[in-house]
């Protein structure tokens, strides 16, 4: 009796020997980065976009097909890993054994300056490749427009524009974005109102329904948690251009990340 592949059987007299067979399992995990999901066929992974279903075990040898769903200002760029094809579609894969991979989509608005990624590391150590993030104590870093990076640690849980608990994740960076690790951050027991003002043919758009330009005036503030980071989005109008923010963002980028830690206002100005 026993659990060994191999048994060993003294034949000195009418003996039966039975074996018994249990399938065994493999485990399938991935991380996701920017707006998205990626869900599994059989059901089981549902990465992405507030779905933190991202490993899932099946039985060894099944073939199981992921699937990029883009929310509607994303678009699926690329796998890595087994599923790293020029293919930007479904991958379908056999689970012979475990299998770790990532998947990243890019923004349909992309910032055509270089973004801002900050880093929240929550008690680990975080870097980046390219290189610019080594968190702590550098924990923000501009990168050219539309660069792949992927951020690795020693990390349980990302969360923000990644989502997965693998040691790594990719973003296509075409926009500013905020990630967190450890896994999302206790409530808090305040929030605070971001209130938004724009002069001029243009619209700033954000996290909480926030839309305010083009007279429209009753969706220009929102109330956030604290600490939580929003990016704030200046979009100009067909005849219009961005010329800068002020308050609490500054400077002439069409992006701006703002951490909330009391109540903020911003101004945005866009000129013909």
């Amino acid at each position: 009796m026993g659990s060994s592949p191999a048994c060993i059987v003294l034949v000195d007299a009418p003996k039966r020997v039975r074996a018994a067979f249990a399938r065994t399992t493999a485990r399938l995990s991935l991380t996701v980065g920017g707006s998205g999901r990626v869900v599994s066929t059989p059901p089981g992974i549902s990465c992405g976009e507030d779905g933190e279903n991202c490993s899932a075990e099946f039985p060894a040898g099944t073939s199981v097909t992921l699937t990029p769903t883009p929310t509607p200002d994303g678009i699926f760029d690329l796998w890595t890993g087994p599923c790293a094809t020029p293919s930007r579609g479904p991958c379908s894969l056999a689970v012979e054994g475990n299998i770790e991979l990532m998947a990243a989509f890019r923004s349909t608005d992309p910032d055509p300056d270089d973004p801002l990624l900050t880093v929240n590391p929550q008690g680990v150590k975080v870097t980046s490749q390219p290189p610019g993030i080594d968190c702590p104590p550098t924990c923000q870093a501009e990168f050219p427009s539309g660069t792949p990076v992927t951020l690795r640690g020693d990390v349980s849980k990302w969360n923000g524009a990644c989502v997965g608990n693998l040691d790594s994740c990719v973003l296509i960076l075409d926009n500013s974005q905020g990630v967190g690790t450890g896994g999302p951050p206790p409530p808090p027991s305040r929030q605070f109102g971001i209130n938004i003002s724009v002069a001029g043919p243009g619209v700033v758009t954000g996290r909480g329904g926030i839309r305010c330009g083009r007279r429209t005036i009753f969706e220009c503030e929102g109330f956030f948690a604290e600490g939580a980071t929003i990016v704030l989005r200046a979009k100009p109008g067909r005849r219009g251009r961005f010329a800068f923010w002020r308050g609490f963002c500054r400077g002439k980028k069409k992006t701006c990340s703002l951490r909330v830690t009391a109540p903020k206002t911003v101004q945005a100005l866009f000129r013909r």
